[in-house]
């Protein structure tokens, strides 16, 4: 698994001990998708994860994820799908006909309604016919287990937020995109259907949420109103990564001196190893051009070892790419779409 990226502290910080004391600049707001790492509930967050983004010192950068940019890239796609395919519930409205036009980071998005801890953006709103207006959430996801029993109890809580400030209905509707790796490499060429797309009625226990609120209002003002986090967990490697993070941020310019030479020894062992094995890599790239070759002359696709201890296979997957031109010609700015990187190369070289 691939190392969180962070985004630099945006605050000044300290570490004690097993948490982080903040200089208070920074208090964000509770979003739907933070209230679950709050009360433990969350796969992917924590309460540490959590307070230390609400308090500006580890945000991580989740915004070129592929689960992300797909569910950005359909949402839309679903709603009308879903809008077409039921009416008899209601106007399927998308957040976009509602609220203020969303640009930029979704971090910076005016929240859709007004608290002192707490904020959030709906995805859309389902307008009955007897006037009562429930919350409307898309969600795309490749892990159907989780769904077997209905909604996850982690996108309960979310959706239950933004029920509680905007509708106040005893029911909330949850859509699910059913994604496959295949397409998070290209989310245009996903099209909803009935055996990809599901609606699920959502009941909501106002009551009971109320006391989940008051939960997270209490864990509010005891950690981020205090600038302070809860300690980090050694149990839950995304505490650990992070915490030492945050520690590795604090080091002085001596022990960082110290890392470059621990890395570059390290370096050098790997190196020799390199060295060792780089015919042998040279063979095995030349034995497999060689294979496949042959597969391709004779349109074969898959082929048993002599031994039988091994197969080889080749596969063909066709995939697609947005031509900028034929968007310019149809009045669409590509710029609009793009998303632009940054990558930093990191190197240490023997001085001479």
């Amino acid at each position: 698994m691939a190392a969180r990226i962070y985004e630099h502290p945006e605050c000044a910080y300290t570490v004690e001990k097993d948490y982080i004391r903040t200089d208070g600049s920074i208090k964000r707001k509770v979003s739907g998708t933070m209230m679950a790492g709050i009360v433990g509930a969350s796969p992917w967050s924590s309460p540490f994860q959590v307070a230390c983004n609400l308090l500006g010192v580890g945000v991580e950068n989740i915004s070129n994820k592929p689960a992300v940019m797909a569910g950005k890239a359909l949402e839309s796609k679903i709603i009308d799908y879903v809008a077409k395919t039921y009416p008899e519930y209601g106007l399927f409205v998308p957040a976009e006909s509602i609220y203020k036009k969303r640009e930029g980071d979704h971090a910076t998005w005016e929240s859709d309604f007004e608290d002192d801890v707490f904020a959030g953006h709906v995805d859309g709103i389902l307008m009955g016919e007897d006037g009562s207006n429930h919350i409307l959430e898309i969600k795309t996801s490749g892990n159907l287990r989780s769904w077997e029993d209905g909604v996850p109890y982690y996108y309960q809580l979310q959706v239950g937020l933004y029920n509680h400030f905007i509708s106040q209905q005893d029911k909330a509707y949850v859509v699910l995109g059913v994604m496959t790796p295949e397409i998070y490499k290209d989310p245009n060429a996903w099209e909803p259907n009935d055996s990809n797309t599901f609606m699920f009625e959502m009941p909501i226990d106002e009551k009971e949420f109320e006391r989940k609120l008051e939960y997270v209002k209490g864990w509010y003002a005891l950690y981020i109103a205090q600038g302070i986090t809860p300690p980090y967990d050694p149990g839950i490697p995304g505490d650990v990564e992070l915490y030492n993070h945050l520690v590795g941020l604090t080091q002085s310019n001596e022990e960082i001196s110290s890392l470059i030479d621990e890395y570059f020894e390290l370096d050098q062992e790997v190196k020799q190893h390199e060295s060792v094995v780089k015919e042998k890599v040279k063979v095995k790239d030349g034995l497999k051009a060689r294979i496949k070759n042959w597969f391709d002359c004779h349109e074969v696709e898959s082929l048993d070892s002599k031994s039988g201890q091994c197969y080889a296979t080749i596969s063909t997957r066709e995939s697609s790419v947005i031509d900028p031109e034929l968007l310019r010609a149809d009045g669409i700015d590509p710029e609009r779409y793009t998303i632009k990187t940054i990558t930093k190369t990191f190197t240490v070289k023997k001085r001479k």
